[in-house]
């Protein structure tokens, strides 16, 4: 075979064709992965897209003050009064039950402590095995008290001796505190861990898609099985696949998101951030498929390193909290830019102008994937080269008369 041969683009992307509608196993996932998976995933995550949490109060004081109070937390972002409990007991089984995330209890005397110039208090329970609905309920009802504390501070101290304006409040709040909330993981975790988990969709179905149909095509042809494919090989391979994933993200981008609100500040960016993830795995896609003996072998190598991966990815858990070892590993995962580009993109509203530093070192990584893919997808070249190179320089140490006697023997 002519090394010519291996650079013959559109044969080898007809054959790709041809066999993925024959043999239909690569058909029906390039189908189910990027269509039906991301549609999946947003009726899995749409209910934790709403950030109010259920609240039941019971209040015994009943005065204007504790009134005011559940009137603060119920305008809360965080949190929605769905009722009033008369007793103790009906509150705490309002949580167990799960009917509301929180139970607030504002005792009998809530305001008459106040007006004695002594410290009101009012008791909470929370929901605290999700620590999203924890964080939300609780920030809820930390943001009520401080703002009754600020206004309250106000009328009992500044307002009686005619001090108002910017000195009242220089009084009550010496370091003041305000909060504009633009996002919160804790208040809609679903659209800060969606966008990124079709990302890894794409990512998945471009590591394991090629690799089926490469596996599945050895498993039943033994004439291709007796290929030594290069590098060049798989790549047609590869691409009549990323068009398919193509496809699909556009699928995810402009029909998904906007039908289930997931954050789109910056669609062309968005779109562009997964065409490249798709097209940049080629070389661990091609390293894959080398490896591939039949169609379960990328499925048991991708599925047993994906999770792992993530977890290390550096979105999902900070980096500064790994170990070293394990935190510079995860810098050469593509995930990890990709993820702090779609971040900047989808929460800061920048453009693909402002991620020169993402691009560089994605652009590194792809290249030491390239160079990885090159050793392990032409390992067999490489072991007959050193193989002849070590039998050259035995050959040349031999003594004279053993190369006689080895030459008389032949």
């Amino acid at each position: 075979m002519s090394w010519l041969s291996h650079f013959n683009f559109f044969k080898h992307f007809w054959e790709e064709t041809k066999f993925a509608f024959k043999a239909r196993y690569p058909l029906v996932f390039i189908l189910i992965i990027p269509f039906v998976y991301p549609l999946l995933i947003s009726l899995t995550y749409a209910n934790q897209s709403v950030v109010e949490r259920h609240v039941v109060i019971l209040d015994e004081d009943n005065s204007e003050l504790s009134r005011a109070f559940t009137l603060n937390v119920d305008a809360t972002q965080g949190a929605q009064v769905i009722r009033m409990v008369h007793t103790a007991e009906e509150g705490v089984q309002a949580v167990v039950s799960r009917e509301a995330d929180a139970f607030i209890h504002l005792p009998e005397d809530f305001s008459v402590r106040f007006k004695r110039f002594e410290q009101a208090n009012a008791k909470s329970y929370v929901y605290a095995t999700n620590m999203m609905i924890y964080a939300s309920v609780m920030t809820a009802i930390q943001e009520t008290v401080l703002a009754m504390n600020h206004d309250l501070a106000l009328a009992r101290v500044t307002t009686p001796k005619g001090i108002i304006g910017e000195r009242a409040e220089s009084i009550v709040d010496p370091i003041h505190y305000d909060k504009a909330m633009l996002f919160s993981p804790t208040l809609a975790y679903s659209s800060f861990i969606c966008p990124v988990l079709f990302l890894i969709v794409v990512q998945q179905m471009m590591l394991i898609v090629p690799g089926l149909s490469i596996g599945f095509r050895r498993e039943t042809d033994p004439e291709f099985r007796k290929r030594h494919l290069w590098l060049a090989d798989y790549f047609p391979h590869f691409i009549f696949f990323a068009i398919w994933a193509i496809v699909g993200v556009l699928f995810i981008y402009a029909f998904l998101c906007p039908t289930f609100g997931w954050p789109m500040a910056g669609l062309k960016e968005m779109i562009i951030l997964a065409m490249t993830i798709c097209l940049l795995h080629f070389p661990i896609s091609a390293i894959l498929m080398s490896v591939a003996k039949d169609k379960y072998t990328t499925f048991q190598l991708v599925l047993a390193l994906s999770v792992p991966c993530f977890m290390i990815s550096g979105y999902v858990w900070p980096q500064y909290s790994m170990p070293g070892w394990v935190a510079s590993m995860s810098d050469w995962f593509l995930i990890n830019p990709i993820g702090q580009a779609l971040r900047k993109v989808v929460y800061k509203g920048q453009t693909i102008q402002d991620l020169g530093v993402e691009y560089q070192h994605i652009l590194r990584i792809f290249v030491a994937y390239c160079i990885a893919a090159l050793v392990i997808v032409h390992r067999g070249i490489l072991y007959r080269t050193v193989k002849r190179i070590r039998a050259r320089k035995s050959a040349a140490a031999m003594p004279v008369e053993q190369k006689t006697a080895t030459s008389n023997g032949g």
